[in-house]
């Protein structure tokens, strides 16, 4: 209940706002940064359709804004949070439409809050409306490749 009261907040919020956020850098919320947050809070709170919905807001808002104010990794991570969506309404070519970005980023690209992101999706396609299927299979097996890959990875290892 806090979560939806607080989405309502920053939502009235955000639309009362009149002029860009002055922060800047890592802290600014764009209006794709807060659908991408909205898009996080509503998987978190079980509603997968909103949080596509959200998720495809922000990736548009991302993708129509200038090179200079793009935010590159919170849309990947985005883009991994709408696939969990996708996955639990259960829509597989969706998910997998929404990772090809993350999973064509090169090894040296990849950071650990997307290797993380990508364990929690792999493990998803283990459950058993996933687990028989041709796709989830490759999907999985794209995902341990990917992981094993990455750079992060490399240089611990």
């Amino acid at each position: 209940q806090d979560a939806r009261q607080a989405l309502t907040g920053a939502d009235t919020e955000r639309a009362a706002v009149s002029a860009p956020d002055l922060l800047g850098g890592v802290w600014e919320l764009t209006p794709g940064r807060y659908h991408g947050l909205a898009a996080s809070t509503l998987l978190l709170l079980d509603e997968p359709e909103g949080a596509a919905s959200e998720a495809a807001q922000a990736l548009a808002l991302g993708a129509a804004a200038p090179a200079g104010e793009r935010h590159l990794y919170a849309e990947l991570l985005v883009r991994t949070d709408q696939a969990a969506a996708y996955l639990r309404q259960p829509d597989l070519d969706g998910a997998v439409g929404a990772l090809r970005p993350v999973l064509d980023l090169t090894a040296d690209m990849r950071t650990e809050p997307l290797l993380q992101q990508l364990r929690r999706l792999r493990r998803t396609l283990t459950l058993p409306q996933f687990a028989d299927t041709p796709v989830a299979r490759g999907l999985q097996e794209e995902i341990e490749t990917y992981d094993r890959d990455a750079l992060p990875r490399q240089i611990t290892s």
